[in-house]
C-alpha cells in the first residue's frame, strides 16, 4: 500500500498535535494554512502546500481544523473538492 499522505486544513494547536500523531503513524504529513508565517512547518516537520487545491490533490486522507465562518465556508466548494481524487468520495 505505501505510505499515506495525511492532508491537513488548519495547523493550529489542534492541527499540529494531529499531525504529529499522523507522523507517529508513519504518515507523510502536508498542510495547508493561508494565515500560518512561512518556515512554522520546519519546527513540526511537515510538507506545506501552496493552495487548498495542491494539498487535496495530494492526500490520502483530509483532517480539517479550522472554525467555519462565511469565508471559510468557501473550502467546502463543490469547485474545491473536485480536485479530489475518486477514492476519496464516499
Amino acid at each position: 500500500m505505501g505510505v499515506q499522505t495525511f492532508g491537513i486544513l488548519g495547523l493550529g494547536r489542534i492541527g499540529t498535535a494531529v499531525a504529529l500523531r499522523a507522523k507517529a503513524l508513519g504518515c507523510r504529513v502536508v498542510f495547508y494554512d493561508p494565515y500560518l508565517p512561512n518556515g512554522a512547518e520546519l519546527g513540526v516537520g511537515v510538507a506545506r502546500a501552496r493552495t487548498l487545491e495542491e494539498l487535496l490533490r495530494q492526500t490520502d486522507t483530509l483532517s480539517v481544523h479550522t472554525p467555519l465562518t462565511p469565508r471559510r465556508a468557501a473550502y467546502s466548494t463543490r469547485r474545491s473538492w473536485r480536485c479530489c481524487r475518486r477514492a476519496r468520495w464516499w
